[in-house]
């Protein structure tokens, strides 16, 4: 998932874009019979939880208002 874009600042330094790669991906069926994509993030705990993972799920659920499990 595309978080930010790459850019170029005003110095001309260029920014890699930021993605988050989840652990899984899946659409799963609705009562509603609608389907809704379901991402999940495997995690041993708080350990795993760094900054930068913190950091990058509030931006993944900002942008694309989707499911987020942690496992």
């Amino acid at each position: 998932f595309l978080l930010q874009a790459g850019f170029e600042d005003v110095t001309g330094v260029k920014h890699r874009p930021i993605f988050y790669i989840a652990d899984f991906c899946y659409e799963e069926k609705q009562s509603n019979s609608k389907w809704e994509m379901i991402v999940e993030d495997v995690k041993g705990g708080n350990a795993t939880k760094t900054e930068v993972y913190r950091i990058k799920k509030k931006l993944f659920l900002k942008k694309y208002k989707l499911p987020l499990i942690e496992i």
